[in-house]
């Protein structure tokens, strides 16, 4: 791939999580947002690591942090570098699995479940155990129970709808070829 075409379709995946996390003002702070907003940016991080490439997903892996950051939905700045990571790891393992030989014809399966699953148990370890734990002890309760609760359980589940859908979409644009 061309790199006028590895920016460009970066840049647009990368729009569309924007405006995937611009949603929130929409629907607002409702109990299943985070479930709705979390498995559409997801499903951007799969896309574009299984159709542009892994330096793709990482992109969008790198800046979707930084929005939820900036739009409040990170209650503190290093839950930032946390959520990165997290979602890096979401990515890396998926690729290794969609270029596995071994793995095939479950690949994309196989990377998508192994993602979650990964990203959830560093986001649920790093972030609440490390960083809510040890270097924001001074949280108010109320608020360190919401970081618990959303580094946890909608980690693995969003990741996991994010990635189904996207195996359907990586298949189809695939396939299309026009």
């Amino acid at each position: 791939m061309s790199k006028i075409k590895l920016i460009t379709r970066t840049a647009i995946l990368l729009a569309l999580a924007i405006i995937f996390q611009n949603f929130r003002y929409f629907i607002g702070a409702l109990p299943f947002s985070t479930y709705i907003i979390g498995s559409l940016v997801n499903l951007v991080i799969f896309i574009a690591t299984g159709s542009v490439g892994l330096l793709s997903g990482i992109i969008v892996c790198l800046v979707t942090p930084i929005v939820a950051l900036f739009q409040g939905h990170l209650p503190h700045f290093l839950l930032a570098p946390v959520t990165m990571l997290g979602n890096s790891v979401l990515a890396v393992t998926f690729y290794l699995f969609l270029k596995s030989k071994f793995s095939k014809p479950f690949n994309m399966l196989l990377g998508v479940i192994a993602g979650a699953l990964i990203k959830w148990v560093f986001m649920y370890w790093f972030g609440i155990k490390v960083i809510l734990k040890l270097f924001i002890p001074e949280l108010p309760a109320q608020k360190a129970a919401v970081i618990s609760a959303s580094f946890n359980t909608p980690q693995i589940i969003t990741a996991l709808i994010g990635g189904l859908l996207a195996i359907i979409i990586i298949k189809m644009l695939k396939t299309d070829k026009t």
